[in-house]
């Protein structure tokens, strides 16, 4: 590209972040802390607030940094060697914020240089595999990497200016937290996001040549939230001839953030892989706005909402099954250290079996915490010798009624 239309793009991007705007106070800003000599990587969704998030933070530095969106039509031609370019206009003692960089080819090798020279970095990117041990193995170690998921409850309550009580906490189950949506309530926005990860981000990206079987499987997995899956039984089907072809495209769902896949736990890798697996999505309110019949089941979306929630706390999270069942086991470190069961509204007709499953886990991992989640009981119980700590939703997000 000419040095000029580079100097122009970055100008015209720059006004963004002189808009007056009001900007709701991310929790993940506690944790990001940009250090020299270190890449710092933001990963998450398309429209879960990340060039937000950036505007965020480069309010704390605004004079000695540059900001640029790879989103922009006009860097479409936009090569590696163009970032020594955006240096010569801007200086190596710039701090460089760079969003949604997965678009540019081979973007690796420049901030693996970048890093050797001590240029300080923040990117940003709606692909997981930025994540990826070849890309941790390329920066020797040299990356600080965090996730940015859409609102959580408090981030809901804060972006409509609300009081935590069990009506917002029904409603934020069912409209989930993208930004976006969240201002406007209008349900075409889940749609259309959807529509452009499946054709930009994967089938585009990826040159999936059925796109059709595609969106079957995409579709498939997002009926079926917190439902066991295998990968035979959806390639048999929708008549996919590959349980291969299966897999990839579950990895590709993946890491667009569009869903989880968590396995049942084993103190056998082998056996973790080789078991069924259950499917959660990355927003309740995309669920219920490309779906039918999943609005009323109160008990699959208040299960993909802890989900979540665990998932941003924990290294890991896995499910139990042996005799009974438990929805889920959190590990630090390689260790399970809680037992969670989720149950919407815990009552004389299921609470044997949510206890039973409960304490099976805890006992066959010797686990001291366990807890029922619910929608707003609390309460707390003894069972073969383990205490059950019933606590209602808002309880687990921290959250205090006013």
């Amino acid at each position: 590209m000419l040095k000029k239309d580079i100097q122009l793009i970055l100008e015209n991007q720059s006004d963004y972040f002189d808009e007056e705007k009001y900007i709701i106070q991310r929790d993940i800003l506690k944790k990001i802390k940009p250090t020299k000599g270190f890449v710092t990587i933001i990963t998450g969704i398309r429209r879960s607030g990340k060039s937000t998030l950036l505007k965020s933070i480069i309010s704390k530095n605004k004079n000695n940094c540059q900001y640029l969106h790879f989103d922009d039509p006009r860097l479409l031609s936009f090569g590696i060697e163009d970032f020594y370019t955006i240096e010569e206009i801007c200086g190596k003692s710039t701090i460089y914020y760079y969003d949604e960089l997965h678009q540019v080819k081979t973007w690796e090798r420049y901030i693996r240089h970048a890093c050797e020279r001590n240029i300080e970095l923040t990117i940003t990117g709606s692909n997981a595999s930025m994540l990826s041990t070849e890309l941790a193995t390329l920066l020797t170690g040299r990356h600080l990497s965090y996730e940015l998921f859409p609102y959580n409850y408090k981030e809901y309550l804060s972006s409509n200016s609300l009081k935590n009580n069990i009506e917002q906490l029904k409603n934020y189950m069912i409209e989930g937290g993208f930004p976006e949506f969240q201002r406007s309530k209008n349900r075409e926005i889940h749609r259309q996001l959807l529509k452009d990860i499946i054709d930009r981000d994967i089938i585009a990206r990826y040159s999936i040549r059925d796109a059709y079987a595609f969106m079957q499987v995409t579709m498939h997995l997002i009926n079926n939230i917190a439902r066991p899956m295998t990968y035979r039984k959806l390639a048999r089907s929708y008549g996919i001839k590959s349980v291969n072809t299966v897999i990839t495209y579950m990895q590709y769902l993946e890491n667009a953030y569009l869903f989880f896949i968590i396995h049942k736990y084993d103190r056998s890798y082998k056996k973790q892989q080789s078991n069924e697996k259950k499917i959660y999505a990355i927003d309740n309110g995309l669920v219920v706005s490309n779906t039918i019949k999943i609005q009323d089941d109160h008990g699959r979306l208040f299960e993909n909402m802890i989900f979540l929630h665990l998932r941003q706390q924990y290294d890991q999270v896995h499910y139990y099954k042996n005799v009974g069942e438990c929805d889920f086991i959190v590990s630090q470190n390689g260790k399970p250290t809680c037992c969670y069961q989720v149950c919407y509204d815990l009552n004389r007709h299921n609470q044997e079996r949510e206890v039973n499953g409960l304490t099976e886990a805890m006992t066959d991992l010797n686990l001291k915490k366990g807890y029922i989640v619910t929608l707003d009981q609390n309460d707390k119980m003894k069972q073969d010798k383990v205490t059950i700590n019933i606590i209602s939703a808002d309880k687990l997000f921290n959250i205090r009624t006013k």
